[in-house]
């Protein structure tokens, strides 16, 4: 008897340990799904000049998905757009760490410190960009 009440609230145990995780997977899934629309409407600000509108809706993507290598990045290009180049480092580092290969954002690194008159530090992300981009 002890046996089959023991294998009962086992079983349950683990349907239940199931359930969360579908949960959870799913509300990640969500997530991910909400970053991606919040950075598109970023990049429809963006591309219409709309730098400030553009941040906002970057801002709302990492908020979301912080290990959003793209979404940093973009954040970091709206920042250079508006001429905020030391708010720009923090999200470009951020980018690279997420994403090592992600060209544009040592790109965007490498501008960003080149337009605060730093251009020792810009050498090497543009270099770099070359590097994993050279078209």
């Amino acid at each position: 008897m002890r046996r089959a009440q023991f294998l009962s609230i086992a079983f349950i145990l683990f349907v239940v340990s199931l359930s969360a995780r579908a949960i959870a997977q799913q509300s990640n899934a969500q997530e991910a799904d909400a970053a991606r629309v919040l950075r598109n409407q970023g990049l429809e600000h963006y591309n219409a000049g709309r730098f400030e509108g553009a941040v906002e809706k970057f801002k709302q993507a990492v908020g979301l998905k912080s290990d959003y290598a793209q979404s940093h990045n973009d954040l970091g290009m709206a920042y250079i757009a508006l001429n905020r180049h030391g708010e720009a480092l923090e999200h470009l580092r951020r980018a690279i760490r997420l994403n090592p290969v992600l060209a544009e954002a040592y790109y965007n690194l490498g501008t960003a410190y080149y337009n605060l008159g730093q251009l020792t530090e810009a050498i090497t992300p543009l270099k770099q960009a070359i590097r994993l981009k050279p078209d």
